[in-house]
């Protein structure tokens, strides 16, 4: 096996860029992407890529329509000693019908099906079992996903996948680890798709109705960022940071806010199950986390003594756990996370490597 051919589904994921940054140092790739138009500061450059055309974001069955794209694709490079690798369902699905068994890896950062209706998630779990069957590899980006589907009695065998948590690159070490000094004029932020409307928002409006000593930023872009704008134009204490680039701004932005809010909705099973990338940068940073009750983050959260469980669900919960905020707590936690080793928090492609070479006999 001498390349590995990519197809994304949009061009500025930050770990489609990990992936493709790890295995290029071992393999020819070619990229293939379609564009989403959003977060295009974080989009990938590079002079091997192949733009696909624009999706409409939010619109993901809309996504079928360009299989005819991702089969000329597949057509064009298959039976020439070529791996594939897909990041999303729909592209996997043309993948795992016109691709021979073990042809392709399929990395997975969520269930495309859990919020679909009863008859359809089951109908569509089962094609995504068959997928990651047929493939070659499947990735998980959290140890959640193979809980989830242990539970659901459908099993992968072990050879069959590898687990890579959203940890961070490693040029995040560019950045100094230095210890936080928390006041009584707390500052939290949120950094990425700003999405839960009746959680994290719920927490923002709250902070910024009832806690005016207190401020809260939001670096990012897409999902709830409208209305979040609104909210700014309604109260003072809240600010928009903007988008940013991955990893290059992670320094500044981590150092620009105290607590970093993760109180994810968990009406969305992938929520529950889900290791998103903050829990790592959060780490990193010295940053204490509040996360939702009854989830894998959450877990991990309360594993590491990362920070705060709660549910904010409601008003009340928010306000009795912002009124309980201790500074002492908060400079004890921060300094346990920075005394984390770093390189427990970079993210480490051995597993793959290995499984690739293993699996195809390539170096």
């Amino acid at each position: 096996m001498e390349k590995i051919v990519f197809i994304l589904p949009t061009l500025t994921h930050p770990r489609h860029h990990k992936r493709i940054n790890a295995l290029r140092e071992h393999y020819k790739v070619k990229i293939y992407a379609f564009d989403r138009g959003v977060y295009n500061v974080n989009t990938l450059g590079t002079e091997d890529i192949t733009v696909l055309g624009k999706v409409e974001n939010k619109k993901y069955w809309s996504r079928i329509t360009n299989f005819r794209k991702v089969f000329k694709i597949i057509n064009k490079h298959k039976n020439k000693n070529v791996l594939f690798y897909f990041f999303s369902f729909d592209i996997a699905l043309i993948g795992s019908i016109f691709l021979s068994k073990n042809n392709y890896i399929y990395e997975i950062g969520d269930f495309a099906y859990l919020g679909m209706s009863k008859w359809l998630k089951s109908i569509t779990s089962k094609i995504d079992l068959r997928i990651m069957r047929r493939s070659l590899l499947t990735v998980f980006t959290s140890r959640g996903f193979v809980n989830y589907l242990n539970a659901e009695k459908e099993y992968l065998a072990p050879n069959k996948y590898v687990i890579i948590p959203n940890k961070m690159p490693k040029e995040i070490t560019n950045f100094k680890r230095q210890r936080k000094v928390f006041k009584d004029s707390l500052r939290f932020g949120f950094v990425g798709v700003l999405r839960y409307k009746n959680t994290v928002l719920r927490f923002i409006k709250t902070l910024g109705e009832k806690y005016p000593q207190f401020s809260f930023i939001f670096y990012g872009d897409g999902g709830l960022k409208e209305e979040f704008i609104e909210l700014k134009e309604k109260y003072s204490n809240l600010e928009y940071g903007g988008s940013f680039k991955n990893p290059e701004d992670l320094g500044r932005i981590y150092n620009d806010f105290d607590i970093h809010i993760g109180c994810y909705d968990i009406t969305g099973h992938n929520q529950k199950i889900a290791e998103p990338n903050k829990l790592y940068e959060s780490i990193y940073f010295g940053n204490p986390i509040i996360a939702s009750k009854g989830t894998f983050f959450g877990e991990r959260v309360k594993e590491l003594g990362a920070g705060y469980l709660i549910d904010a669900t409601s008003d009340e919960n928010i306000i009795s756990f912002l009124d309980s905020l201790n500074i002492k707590e908060l400079n004890t936690i921060s300094e346990n996370l920075l005394n984390i080793k770093t390189e427990d928090l970079i993210t480490s492609h051995k597993v793959l490597l290995e499984a690739i070479k293993n699996n195809t006999g390539s170096n």
